[in-house]
């Protein structure tokens, strides 16, 4: 399947792209580590918009393969929002700042034109407005949590609720969209068969995938920003780089408590930069266990949005295998950690 999607992927790029040094540039983004197009890509929105379909309908369906192809061009639109903010390009294929940002919002732009085309077809005459709108305001809240994201990175302080709150749209926003379509496909494609009444009754299915969707992506990033806070014994990563993510912010704050005479979180950075092993204070300190914990509730409550999809006569094994994936790279991170 992960073949058929990475052929959706390019078909989409090749009829949206005309120009041919822009589509280049477009395919040799998808292409680097970690981009949909690499041997080694997860393809994790795909994956999740596919599963979410497959739990509703028992076939794919071209327009079941165009929409999760769309939804992994909306995410990869997402990572390079992120190279620009954190000014990774050099790293990343010698792209100009101007070029990546064009090549990010072209990305956006085919994944938007892909899930609209995926609705119309697997909606017919039933294909419905409001479905798009609401997914249109998912992608609006991720877009939020990209601002807030980089707006923190210059704010004086910053708690941990608002912290989770930026990861909670940033990536939750994500997963909800990349779920909600593909179960949105689904059942609009059951509404064309046997009656558009079926695709309301189904709403709540809908729902339910998208909060799975939501809270494991949350899960996911809460791993992986505790896997960045501090990755290496030389002290490099989000601690050092004081990029404000919750592992980042639950140290400084805990730091501060220690200290009762600081009354800016952010006056603990110069205490968090005297040490000469990062790891060592950030392993010390209660904020891996609490931003363990903290990713732990958003996987019990995936855990059981998946009770209630069962309950609904979902199927749901390929949820469950999403779930346990998730599990394994955080057994991985906090293994290494």
């Amino acid at each position: 399947m992960l073949r058929e999607l990475c052929g959706e992927i390019k078909a989409i790029v090749a009829q949206s792209c005309v120009e041919q040094t822009h589509g280049d540039a477009v395919l040799r983004t998808l292409g680097r580590r970690g981009f949909a197009l690499h041997a080694e890509a997860p393809c994790r929105a795909c994956a999740l918009s596919m599963q979410a379909y497959r739990a509703v309908a028992h076939c794919t369906t071209p327009a079941a393969l165009r929409g999760s192809a769309g939804v992994e061009l909306l995410m990869e639109s997402a990572y390079i929002l992120d190279h620009i903010a954190d000014g990774e390009l050099k790293a990343h294929g010698g792209l100009s700042p101007a070029e990546e940002l064009a090549v990010g919002l072209t990305l956006m732009t085919c994944g938007f034109g892909a899930i609209c085309e995926a609705l119309q077809q697997s909606g017919g005459q039933h294909w419905r407005l409001d479905r798009l709108r609401s997914l249109f305001d998912t992608a609006v809240n991720a877009c939020a949590g990209q601002f807030l994201d980089a707006h923190s990175q210059t704010s004086d302080s910053l708690s941990a609720g608002e912290a989770l709150r930026i990861s909670v749209l940033k990536a939750g926003s994500l997963g909800r969209l990349a779920a909600e379509v593909g179960g949105a496909l689904a059942t609009d494609e059951l509404a064309a068969e046997v009656g558009s009444a079926l695709a309301t009754d189904n709403q709540a299915t809908v729902t339910l995938l998208g909060d799975f969707g939501a809270n494991l992506f949350t899960c996911a990033q809460l791993h992986d920003d505790l896997r960045d806070a501090c990755p290496g014994p030389d002290g490099a990563g989000d601690l050092a780089a004081n990029k404000k993510t919750l592992p980042v912010v639950a140290l400084l704050g805990s730091l501060v408590e220690s200290r009762p005479g600081a009354l800016d979180p952010w006056a603990a950075q110069r205490v968090a930069r005297e040490p000469t092993d990062m790891g060592s204070l950030f392993r010390a300190s209660r904020a891996p266990a609490f931003c363990a914990t903290v990713a732990e509730v958003f996987l019990n409550r995936a855990r059981q949005t998946v009770e209630k999809l069962r309950e609904r006569g979902a199927e749901v094994r390929g949820l469950e295998e999403l779930l346990l994936s998730v599990v394994r790279s955080s057994d991985e991170h906090i293994g290494g950690s």
